[in-house]
This record gives structure tokens, C-alpha cells and sequence, in this order.
């Protein structure tokens, strides 16, 4: 990343990297103490009372996992054990169940764990504010945001859902929270044979579910 120029100049755009989250992981766990998935699980799995929840440090799943399955390396496989933990910060990959998935989505989204001040701040609209992206930049690199579509701090924010969509090795969630009518939605699908790589096939799943239960809060895809 410091081998090449910036897109763009500090606060002048933003784009989606997980080199966040390494960071963030590492001053977490300077700042606590603590390896980072000890962490979670004393300040956000335990309060949370999400009791289908835990740290994954390598390949091991509880039983019964989900299998997911992939053909982004040519042929469609299963990715069951693949090992997440290259992409993000270690001790930060979780391995959870889909009633836990629906209650963090509303504790998230509610900031049950989080000063008033926090929260504010986690849902604020602030990169919709920026400038456009230049030119120069691609456009699933630095996205441009909407008052209606944007990214806060940690979550994005879609027609007043609070969301967050994780994809890895074909295996697509969504979780998402709409505050006004107290609605938290979880879905996890895989990829199928003919599936475009990079597709989260959650996501029209939920827009389907949003569809049915808040028509006048219908994300976009």
C-alpha cells in the first residue's frame, strides 16, 4: 500500500480496506491487554448474551457447519475450512449460529454496548458528504456514498437499515437492524455452480424479506 500513490487526499474520499481492521485489532489489543478475542468475548459475545458465539482462531468450526462452497478458483469446491484469518485482524473471526447473527444485528444496531455519543457516531453520514470520487479511481474502490447508502463506522447504513454484509469463500450474510420498527433480519446463503464470483447471495434474499415486511424501507441492491 505505501509502494504506490493515494487515490485520493485525507478526507477527500474513502474507500473499503480490511487493512482497517488490522490496525483497529492491533491498538485494541494493546489498549486492553489482552489478545483481541478475549476481547470480544468479555466486552461484546458475553454482554451481548450471544451464547452460539466464539473467537475461531484457525480452520476447527463447531459442529454442525454450515458448508459453503466457491468456484472463484475455477472449479466449484467446497470452502467449508477455508481460513478467514488472512483478511482481517486475528482473534477478530467468529464463528456464530443464525439466532445469534439476528440478536448482535440488533444490539449493534441498537448500541446496546455503546455511549450515546458512540453510536451517533457509528450511523453518522459522514462519507456521503464527501467529495466525488476522482476519476482516476475505480469505482468499486472508492465508492461514492448517498444520504440513502453510506458507510458509518464499522456498519453501513441503507434506507435507515444498519447492516453489515460479510462474504468470504462464497459463504454470504446479511445482518441487519431497522430501529424504527425494532426488526432485525439475518440471512446466510452459498454460492451455487453459476454463481458470480464475489455475489453475496444473502443480500436479495433480505431485499426480498424487506420487501414483504417494509415496503416503505426497501434497500437498494
Amino acid at each position: 500500500a505505501m509502494a504506490t500513490p493515494p487515490w485520493y487526499l485525507p478526507g477527500q474520499g474513502w474507500s473499503y480496506a480490511h487493512t482497517n481492521y488490522q490496525i483497529l485489532g492491533a491498538a485494541l489489543a494493546a489498549a486492553g491487554g489482552e489478545p483481541l478475542e478475549e476481547l470480544l468475548r468479555t466486552r461484546v459475545i458475553e454482554p451481548m448474551g450471544l451464547t452460539g458465539t466464539e473467537p475461531v482462531l484457525g480452520t476447527d468450526l463447531p459442529a454442525p457447519a454450515l458448508q459453503t462452497y466457491s468456484a472463484e478458483r475455477g472449479v466449484y469446491e467446497n470452502t467449508t475450512w477455508w481460513n478467514p484469518s488472512w483478511q482481517t485482524a486475528p482473534g477478530s473471526v467468529l464463528s456464530t449460529d443464525i439466532c445469534d447473527l439476528a440478536a448482535s444485528a440488533r444490539a449493534v444496531g441498537r448500541g446496546d454496548l455503546l455511549t450515546e455519543a458512540s453510536y451517533e457516531a457509528m450511523i453518522a453520514p459522514d462519507t456521503a458528504q464527501l467529495p466525488a470520487a476522482p476519476e482516476t479511481c475505480p469505482p468499486d474502490v472508492c465508492r461514492q456514498m448517498t444520504a440513502d447508502q453510506y458507510y458509518g463506522l464499522g456498519v453501513l447504513v441503507m434506507q435507515d437499515w444498519i447492516v453489515q454484509r460479510p462474504l468470504f469463500g462464497g459463504m454470504g450474510a446479511v445482518q441487519a437492524y431497522l430501529p424504527a420498527q425494532d426488526l432485525s433480519v439475518a440471512v446466510v446463503a452459498t454460492a451455487g455452480p453459476d454463481t458470480e464470483v464475489g455475489s453475496n447471495r444473502a443480500q436479495p434474499i433480505w431485499i426480498s424479506i424487506a420487501e414483504a415486511l417494509t415496503p416503505d424501507a426497501v434497500p437498494s441492491q
